[in-house]
């Protein structure tokens, strides 16, 4: 009896060597749990440029695990990429899918793999690329440049946007105001008008904006005889007449002068006297008048 005792005994040491032992590792693995289902996508939203990188939050609940990503993009038209692995705490994950397509809808989903294999498939997610926009170009701005203080003129404002999107102004008057206008097609010229408090050279700015939000280079208004003054255009004015007649009158004069220092002995300091004279009297008179023609646009 006791043999039979000792050798049960003996048996039961035995059968214990040989049953696993459970460490905190095989106890965790026992435990293991699936990856967190992959949510908060982005983009998720309005319409995102062609070079989006995609993120959404991932991780695992079991520190120490690790999660690998399967990556279904343009889903179901090509295989899945993988990514990873990543440790169980990097909860925000990052996929670059490259150079996209302007103005397509793409699909999109992730498997999240740890390393016990166990997986979580998350939902189908999608977005849109932008419709392709380029900005307005600079607009070109007529009206009078030289302004009296207190009048109300009237400024030509015209940009082409390259996609054919409506455009708006913003315009700087350059006086300490500034304004925008309304929407207009692409190509169209408008008028709007200012009054200026003092009396200036104006040095108007405007930029075009598109429908879609891109702003344009800035276009300075540039003097032209033709466009600067709307309401005193013609030559045939009275001033004009009076600074046309007197300019040709002076002018002749001056010809007719100068030409009797040919009477005058060549060499002579009289006659290099003369000649510089009647040069400097005709470049103030004849700039004076065309400064006042200048100032009044007759020219």
């Amino acid at each position: 009896m006791k043999k039979l005792l000792v050798f049960g005994v003996i048996a039961l040491f035995i059968g214990l060597a040989f049953i696993p032992s459970f460490n905190a590792e095989s106890i965790s693995m026992l435990e293991n749990h699936p990856p967190y289902v992959p949510s908060n996508p982005y983009p998720d939203g309005p319409p995102v440029d062609i070079d989006v990188i995609l993120s959404w939050d991932g991780g695992d609940p079991d520190i120490g695990d690790t999660v690998t990503y399967y990556v279904y993009f343009d889903w179901p038209n090509n295989p899945p990429e993988i990514i990873g692995p990543y440790p169980a705490n990097q909860t925000r994950i990052q996929f670059e899918p490259g150079k996209l397509i302007y103005y397509k809808v793409y699909f999109w989903k992730v498997i999240a793999l740890d390393n016990h294999g166990l997986q979580t498939e998350g939902p189908v997610w999608s977005f849109t690329t932008i419709y392709p926009n380029h900005p307005p170009e600079a607009p070109l701005i007529k009206g009078k440049v030289l302004v009296d203080g207190g009048k109300t003129y009237n400024y030509k404002f015209k940009a082409t946007d390259p996609d054919g999107d409506d455009v708006r102004y913003y315009i700087n008057w350059n006086d300490g105001s500034f304004e925008w206008t309304d929407y207009y097609p692409s190509g169209f010229e408008i008028i709007v008008n200012h009054t200026f408090d003092d009396t200036q050279t104006a040095t108007i700015k405007a930029r075009a904006n598109d429908t879609h939000g891109a702003l344009g280079p800035v276009g300075t208004i540039q003097w032209s005889k033709e466009d600067d003054c709307y309401e005193c255009q013609s030559d045939d004015r009275p001033i004009c007449k009076l600074l046309n007649k007197t300019y040709q009158k002076y002018h002749d004069l001056f010809v007719y002068l100068f030409e009797l220092r040919n009477n005058l002995p060549e060499g002579s300091k009289l006659r290099e006297i003369y000649a510089l004279g009647i040069a400097t009297i005709m470049n103030v008179v004849i700039g004076t008048i065309l400064y006042i023609a200048f100032r009044f646009n007759c020219f």
